[in-house]
């Protein structure tokens, strides 16, 4: 066991693999309060107005990537 302990390697390539190809593609969550979201960048509604952030009202759901993969 301890010969696998010091394959600092293997870990960081076991690692790197499941963030890739994480076991769980998404999990659902459910916000117990009223959250606001910060936006990278703003967007541009449905309704033709500019948000600079996303308004979470409780009790709706979120999917949420578990993994990110830039293409």
């Amino acid at each position: 066991m301890d010969e696998l302990n010091g394959m600092t390697y293997l870990d960081y390539v076991t690692r790197e693999v499941l963030r890739l190809h994480a076991p769980v593609s998404n999990t659902d969550r459910v916000a117990r309060e009223d959250v606001v979201v910060p936006l990278s960048e703003p967007i541009i509604d449905r309704h033709g107005v500019k948000r600079h952030e996303f308004r979470q009202v409780e009790p709706r759901f979120l999917c949420l990537a578990a993994s990110c993969q830039w293409s």
